[in-house]
């Protein structure tokens, strides 16, 4: 995925060929702001426009700019991984959540010193993407 950054805020950037248009939505945010443009130039000034008027909107609204984010999430896996996270927490004396978020952690460092996290599986079917209009929601 492409990001754009403003002021802390990021934003998608993906372009539709059947409409000859850039288009992304703003990420980590509380809401929905899509933004769209036909050139690069008309798109940048529209996520800039974006990103501006959604941190207006919150401040005048009293909302955090940003998602908040518990560090709380379900993990789904297979009973087999389940089992032997379990054999090695019992053995080792350490908690599965410690182990999760070690194993996270150095994920996420391998992620950033290559700049892939994750190869897309051309087998596994993705939506179709819908022009986007500017629009803010909150």
């Amino acid at each position: 995925m492409n990001t754009i950054e403003h002021k802390g805020i990021k934003g998608t950037v993906e372009f539709d060929q059947e409409s000859k248009m850039f288009f992304g939505k703003l990420i980590g945010i509380n809401g929905v702001v899509l933004y769209e443009g036909t050139e690069a130039s008309e798109f940048n000034t529209n996520f800039l426009s974006a990103v501006e008027e959604y941190i207006a909107l919150c401040k005048q609204n009293g909302i955090p700019l940003k998602k908040e984010f518990k560090g709380v999430f379900n993990v789904r896996t297979t009973p087999e991984i389940h089992e032997n996270l379990n054999f090695i927490s019992l053995n080792t004396g350490v908690k599965i959540n410690t182990i999760v978020n070690q194993a996270l952690t150095a994920f996420l460092q391998n992620a950033g010193s290559t700049g892939t996290i994750i190869e897309a599986n051309p087998e596994i079917p993705t939506a179709t993407k819908k022009k986007a209009s500017r629009k803010v929601t909150i």
